[in-house]
């Protein structure tokens, strides 16, 4: 017998499909500006763009081998494994529930693209999970943060 149901799939919003909170923000990096949706990540230190996301801002120059070079690379290690990735300075802009749009500038974790990972790597294939962007814990501590499940579901960043 189980102590609680999940919902069933599709979660509404502001959730993605395993029903973790996401938020909408605005990223520009080295003059190419667009929107990441990030997963809240209580557990990660720095905000992380996935592969897939740098390939949808960056478009194709982002798998050409040279994309990082210069830039410092790390390796991050956490719950879910160990992954490449560079840093980058990046502009994030946040539209708070309160309604104020917090400009940050700060470096992030940009996960490095797979040479041997096929071309298309970032489509979603059935029943795989995409690798999400991570806002972690150098934005969130700019932000009271809350959730509220049920009826009326909501992911509420305030100033």
């Amino acid at each position: 017998m189980a102590f609680f149901e999940l919902p069933e799939a599709p979660f509404p919003a502001p959730f993605d499909t395993p029903g973790r909170p996401v938020v909408p923000v605005d990223v520009e990096i080295r003059g190419e500006r667009g929107q990441i949706v990030f997963r809240i990540d209580t557990g990660a230190d720095l905000t992380t763009i996935s592969a897939a996301d740098a390939h949808e801002l960056f478009g194709e120059p982002y798998l050409e081998p040279d994309f990082a070079s210069g830039r410092a690379r790390v390796a991050t290690i956490g719950v879910g494994g160990s992954a490449a990735h560079f840093v980058e300075y990046a502009d994030l802009w946040i539209v708070t529930d309160d309604d104020l749009e917090l400009a940050l500038h700060l470096p992030i974790l940009i996960a490095e693209s797979d040479p041997n990972e096929p071309v298309h790597f970032w489509e979603h294939r059935e029943g795989a999970q995409r690798t999400p962007s991570l806002l972690g814990l150098d934005v969130l501590r700019y932000f009271e943060f809350r959730l509220r499940y049920g009826d009326d579901p909501a992911v509420m960043l305030l100033a």
